[in-house]
């Protein structure tokens, strides 16, 4: 009767929220494997640029001593 239709509805409802916390989790899963991809892929780039940075400061450095 309604008592069997209210649980069955409630089962549902628990059904739908267990599946929206599973792909919540597998999507927050994904965001966090992608972020560290692209963070392994930037990171030789940043080390080039930082000795970049390095080498032009002593450069200019060594032309002030120049001068």
């Amino acid at each position: 009767g309604k008592a069997n239709q209210e649980q069955k509805n409630k089962d549902e409802i628990l059904s739908q929220v267990i599946s929206m916390r599973e792909a919540r989790h597998e999507i927050d899963a994904s965001t966090r494997s992608g972020e560290e991809t692209i963070r392994s892929a930037a990171e030789p780039s940043l080390r080039k640029q930082r000795a970049d940075i390095e080498r032009l400061q002593g450069e200019i450095s060594s032309l002030r001593w120049k001068t």
